[in-house]
């Protein structure tokens, strides 16, 4: 009679389980390895981040308060021509902040570089990621706000100055442009337009801010 074959059960479950660990541990690691590097990667994004909102935020605290004392200076200038009163000393000073625009240069570098690159699902606060996008997202605006001002500057505020105004001796040489409906309406279009713009930089201000709060408490944690 043919014996026989054993298998043996135990050594063969032994070997099964063994193989059944290595594959799992090997699967950890690796998984422990991809979520080290994305940690990593996400620290570096956030960190300049940081750097590029952090930089946001001084500029248009200086652009703010500088598009500001313009519109005092404008706001002094309408008064003066309502009461037709171009006697004032401070006339110079008050009509050469129509042409004191600015322009806001963000730092959009890192966020460029994630869009471009695949790498914005490596931020894992889905909260920090909504702020991210709709601060960079309300940059968009910024081409066609600050485009609408440059243009009425262009057209019609410097061949204005062109014409009436002495800018190396700092004074208006011919007054009585200043009274006409023209110059009103140049004034009031140049107000309206700087405040638009001031009114946008401080939407973003505040967007800029609540984010650098955000990733200030996610950084240092």
């Amino acid at each position: 009679m043919k014996k026989k074959l054993q298998i043996d059960w135990i050594h063969h479950g032994i070997e099964l389980i063994v193989v059944f660990i290595s594959i799992s541990l090997a699967f950890i690691v690796n998984q422990c390895r991809d979520d080290y590097q994305s940690a990593r990667l996400e620290g570096k994004y956030l960190q300049s981040f940081r750097e590029d909102v952090g930089g946001d935020l001084t500029t248009l605290d200086s652009m703010i308060v500088q598009n500001e004392r313009h519109l005092e200076n404008l706001q002094t200038l309408i008064r003066m021509i309502k009461a037709r009163d171009f006697s004032d000393k401070t006339l110079f000073e008050n009509a050469i902040a129509l042409i004191g625009i600015s322009r806001f240069f963000p730092n959009q570098r890192t966020y460029q570089s994630i869009i471009g690159s695949g790498n914005f699902g490596v931020i894992s606060d889905y909260r920090l990621k909504q702020q991210i996008s709709k601060y960079y997202q309300e940059l968009g605006s910024r081409e066609l706000i600050e485009g609408v001002y440059q243009l009425h500057l262009n057209e019609y505020v410097l061949p204005f100055f062109y014409r009436n105004v002495d800018l190396l001796e700092g004074k208006i040489i011919k007054l009585e442009a200043l009274k006409t409906p023209a110059f009103r309406n140049l004034v009031a279009g140049s107000f309206t337009l700087l405040d638009q713009n001031t009114r946008y930089y401080r939407k973003l201000r505040e967007l800029a801010g609540e984010l650098n709060a955000h990733l200030d408490q996610t950084v240092t944690k």
